[in-house]
């Protein structure tokens, strides 16, 4: 039966829910809350967000009383935990004992037989798909989000590529932020968007949000690993550069091939991702739920 057990699941208009709709498609969710008797709950699924070292204290106590284990799925975590070595050992219990446990980020420190590596996909208002166009674009390149990381790095480089839209808002979730649909006409209306890391880790929402935008996005490879490639797939067709200054090289590879074939080549293949990722996700779930 395409039904499970959720707990914590993410309400309307929250941040995640517009990817969790697309992930959970289909299914019949019957929703408990962490208040809730766990006692009575078969099998659920825990779903948290915690950006923090440790593992939320009403978590790790609802896991301790279901009566027939649980399933995780941890969202929005990119802490080098291998970092804190007490904090690897809290979470690896609770990742332990769980039936199996799906998170984004890819990193070493959990890459475990229970497992599964999800994409961060996108953030709210930016779930539904658009074509892209063969309208002339307007900016060079693009790049919306907070000044953080390597982000002013990149800045320069577009400033010297010439034609390029920038904005940084102030924080995380700010009130400054740029709307959705504002920024999926940036997106659209620009031959390439670089895509730098987030906080700490290389994956961030910008990646889906720009491809859902009939954008093309070029992400860089961090500390010599394939970040992404550990979440998408070694053949992804994505540009990715070993430094940033290599963008004017994908912006002529792109403008060489025609930018609405290229952004029709990845925009094929997204499509068809994200429909993978769905259906692997849904058939694990299921499965380890059913066992």
């Amino acid at each position: 039966m395409r039904e499970i057990n959720i707990v914590g699941h993410e309400g309307e208009g929250g941040f995640e829910r517009d990817m969790l709709d697309h992930l959970f498609g289909g299914i019949k969710l019957n929703e408990y809350s962490y208040e809730d008797d766990p006692s009575k709950i078969d099998r659920p699924l825990l779903e948290y967000s915690h950006m923090g070292f440790g593992i939320p204290e009403n978590v790790a106590n609802f896991a301790d009383k279901l009566p027939n284990g649980y399933l995780i799925y941890h969202k929005s975590n990119e802490f080098p935990y291998q970092q804190y070595p007490q904090f690897i050992q809290q979470k690896a219990n609770l990742y332990k004992d769980a039936i199996h446990v799906f998170r984004p980020n890819w990193m070493p420190s959990f890459d475990l037989p229970n497992v599964t590596f999800m994409p961060l996909f996108w953030g709210r208002g930016y779930g539904e798909m658009r074509e892209p166009t063969k309208d002339t674009k307007k900016f060079k390149t693009a790049m919306i989000g907070e000044l953080k990381s390597d982000r002013a790095e990149v800045l320069e480089v577009m400033k010297q590529m010439g034609d390029y839209f920038h904005y940084f808002n102030k924080g995380w979730l700010s009130e400054d932020m740029l709307t959705a649909e504002k920024s999926m006409d940036v997106y659209a209306n620009s031959v390439i968007c670089p895509c730098p890391m987030g906080n700490i880790h290389p994956e961030c929402n910008r990646f889906a949000e720009i491809l859902n935008s009939g954008g093309i996005p070029v992400l860089k490879e961090y500390w010599n690993r394939d970040w992404h490639c550990r979440i998408y797939g070694f053949d992804s067709p994505i540009p990715f550069v070993k430094s940033w200054n290599e963008l004017p090289e994908v912006y002529n590879k792109v403008i060489k091939e025609g930018v609405y074939n290229f952004a029709m080549r990845l925009h094929k293949w997204w499509y068809a991702k994200r429909i993978e990722i769905r259906d692997n996700f849904q058939n694990i779930l299921l499965e380890k739920i059913n066992d």
